[in-house]
Parts: structure tokens; sequence; C-alpha cells
């Protein structure tokens, strides 16, 4: 809640093996102590170099005036082992998160739906509680706030994931690496104008009329879209974007990333560039390409 602010409202759903009144005092700490850091002149990205940073932290710190309630949704009573506790303690977060819809928009539309979204811009969860201590979904999931409305959120998610993706780039530049030769075609391959190719094959397909469509710009979707590898950081234009025909989300593919280095599967087949999938730097929704 924010008190200059009647109609804002953050959602935020977590779990913990301690008493509520502690874990809730650790937030307000953290809170407290990252609004000093941004009163002093600390940029974001700063910030993100302090471990324990949270999306809740940085939203509550942002301002002076917002406080967040905590109240206990439920507790585990019996006994479970040290392996099944962490799972159940999960799933039921996951339940909550759902329930509440404190997650991302972009994620929210996978698992309820587009026209169940109530408040799609109020949560302030990241990753799925499954994918918990998973740094690859983690990463994924940032990516998600991207589609947010909220300008704090996909500023905080900017920042992150320049974070994340820093030391790979660092790594990079330590082995002297850089595509190699044959690579370097691609980049002429790009500058072509692929697009009445591309279109004229997808209309052909009939599995791809029954999931797919090409843009509408009177709809006010875009015909290029700016789309970033988020494990190296390599951006490119996408020319001849895919939106979903049911939800009209931006339709993610795997495409060719110039920086990666190619895994194992690509050189099996003979791949001599890696490819990844490409997500959109504005916000905006979008789902996962499968056909």
């Amino acid at each position: 809640m924010d008190a200059a602010d009647i109609d804002f409202i953050k959602k935020y759903v977590g779990q913990t093996k301690r008493a509520i009144k502690t874990r809730a005092a650790e937030h307000r700490r953290v809170a407290a102590r990252l609004r000093q850091f941004l009163d002093g002149g600390d940029s974001v990205e700063d910030i993100q170099r302090r471990k324990g940073v949270h999306l809740l932290n940085f939203v509550w710190a942002s301002s002076a005036t917002r406080t967040f309630k905590f109240t206990r949704l439920g507790t585990l009573k019996g006994d479970l082992d040290d392996l099944d506790r962490p799972l159940w303690l999960n799933i039921v977060e996951m339940y909550f998160c759902l329930m509440f819809q404190s997650l991302q928009p972009g994620t929210l539309r996978q698992y309820l739906g587009v026209d169940s979204l109530d408040t799609p811009d109020s949560g302030l969860n990241i990753a799925l509680p499954l994918y918990q201590s998973n740094r690859d979904k983690t990463i994924g999931s940032t990516c998600a706030c991207l589609q947010s409305s909220d300008p704090e959120i996909i500023r905080y998610a900017k920042a992150r994931l320049n974070f994340c993706l820093n030391p790979a780039r660092e790594k990079l530049k330590e082995l002297n690496w850089e595509p190699s030769k044959k690579n370097l075609p691609l980049r002429r391959l790009e500058e072509l104008n692929w697009n009445p190719t591309a279109f004229a094959m997808r209309k052909a397909s009939p599995r791809w009329r029954t999931k797919y469509r090409d843009p509408v710009p009177k709809w006010g979707e875009p015909t290029v879209v700016k789309v970033f590898c988020k494990q190296c950081g390599f951006t490119t234009l996408d020319t001849a974007p895919v939106f979903h025909i049911h939800t009209g989300a931006y339709a993610v593919r795997r495409r060719r990333c110039l920086y990666c280095i190619p895994s194992a599967a690509d050189a099996k087949h003979r791949l001599t560039h890696a490819r990844r999938s490409l997500y959109p730097v504005e916000p905006m929704a979008w789902i996962m390409l499968r056909y």
C-alpha cells in the first residue's frame, strides 16, 4: 500500500520455516537499507550487487510512503522429511501465487488464461515456486517481468538481467571468443528481406494457420520486434514476427545467436551457430512457439 496513492496495491506470496514476524522484520530491514542506498544516489544496477534484493524489497524501498502488511495463509502441521517438506512448501506457494495472481502477467496467462487476470500488474513474485533455486528458470522468469506495464518492475528486471549476464560477457572477453568466420555471413543474411518468403511458407502450413498468424498493424501490433538472448545479451530485430491466434501474444522462437558458443546439440546437427530462444526487449505479452 502507498499512503500517497490509494490505488497502489502489490501482492507477494512467500514461504518461511521461521516465525512470520521474523521474516517480515527481515523484509523491512532490507527495504529500509535499500531506501538509504537509493536516497544516497545508488542506481538500480548498483543495488543488484547486494545479495537478497528481491523485487518486493525494491518496490517497497522506492517510496517512503509505502508499507506492506504480512499475514499467514497456512501452516504445515505434521512431520515431513527433509525431501518432502520443501516440495510441499513449493506446491502450496504455487497454489497461493495463482490464487492471488502475484506472479508476472506472462506467467499467469500460461496457467490461468487471458480472461482470468483481474490485476495483471500487481504481482511481485518472479520465479515460479516450483523452480526454487533453479538459476536458468529464474532468469527466464525475470524476462517475463519485461511484459509488465509497471515501470518500476521493468526497471528492476532490466537491471537484474544485466547483472546476471555480465559474468558471461566478461568470460567471453577473457577467452577472446568471437563469432567464427563461418558465422560472419549470417550478418549479411539477416540484412536481406526474407519477409515475403517467410509469410508465404507460413500460409502454406495448415498447422501454422490454426495456431499462429502474422502481425496486424491496425491492432497496434509491431511489424518489427527487437529481441535478445538471455544467455549472452545478443540483440537483433525480428522482421517477421509471429503472434498467437487466440491470445494475441508474441511467439518467442529459437533463432540464430551470433554470440553464444554452439552447444553439443548444435554441433551434432552440424550447425556453425547456436540457436537460442530470443525474447522481446520491450514489455509485451509473449508465449513460447510450439508446433
